[in-house]
């Protein structure tokens, strides 16, 4: 079994190959300096094939860009951050570079506290629900401002009943296996020394998965015996 399959940093971009993906995360990185010239910006979070070990030399770069409107026009900073995504996008593909498919979200803690009372279940009109919200933020991120939210959230969290921790973590967990299994068929058909492994796989990652959401939201409390760990950077 090949080592990337079940090693603890699971969503760093590799090939279906197994190796690392260094252009890759070149590129994500100059993505993110690039939009920092932008109000409200926060973060990328990657997810797709790059960060699940099937991608190979015609996959695409699959992301969600995080803003915090900061009291400002939310729709006023979510369209400066689309034509400033617009616009390195293009730049990037005339030099040759991976094609970057991108969705924009508000990431601030009143958003979050109006998913967490069940208020908001789509953003401006696209299905975008709390389980949707806090796996993107557990995913790989870059830079460190994303550190912080998960910090606020995970506080949020730990505030809440423990029925409604609980929910939370189900909704997770159901909403991983939704994602997570798909791609499992995909790595598994484009590595033939997987066959019949599928499953194997699915519940080492599940695990693993289980571990993150632990250690970024602190939910639920017995998840490890603990209240959850502070997010010491595993962003790109």
């Amino acid at each position: 079994m090949p080592e990337n399959i079940f090693e603890r940093k699971l969503h760093i971009p590799r090939t279906k190959e197994g190796e690392r993906e260094p252009e890759i995360m070149e590129q994500i990185r100059e993505f993110h300096a690039k939009m920092e010239e932008v109000e409200g910006f926060v973060g990328i979070g990657l997810f797709g094939s790059t960060i699940k070990g099937y991608s190979d030399s015609s996959s695409d770069i699959d992301c969600i860009i995080f803003y915090d409107p900061n009291d400002k026009d939310s729709r006023q900073i979510s369209h400066e951050i689309f034509a400033k995504a617009d616009s390195v996008k293009e730049e990037m593909e005339r030099t040759g570079k991976r094609e970057v498919n991108y969705d924009v979200h508000n990431i601030s803690a009143r958003r979050f506290e109006g998913l967490i009372r069940g208020e908001e279940r789509a953003f401006w009109g696209v299905p975008f629900p709390l389980e949707n919200f806090l796996t993107a933020i557990c995913q790989v991120t870059t830079g460190e401002k994303i550190s912080a939210y998960r910090r606020v959230f995970m506080d949020k969290l730990k505030r809440l009943p423990s029925e409604r921790q609980k929910e939370i973590y189900d909704l997770l967990m159901a909403f991983f296996d939704r994602v997570e299994q798909p791609g499992v068929r995909k790595l598994v058909e484009r590595k033939p020394e997987l066959a019949g492994r599928a499953s194997e796989i699915l519940a080492a990652r599940r695990e693993l998965w289980a571990e993150r959401v632990h250690r970024f939201l602190g939910i639920p409390d017995e998840a490890s015996g603990g209240n959850g760990e502070s997010d010491s950077g595993t962003g790109i």
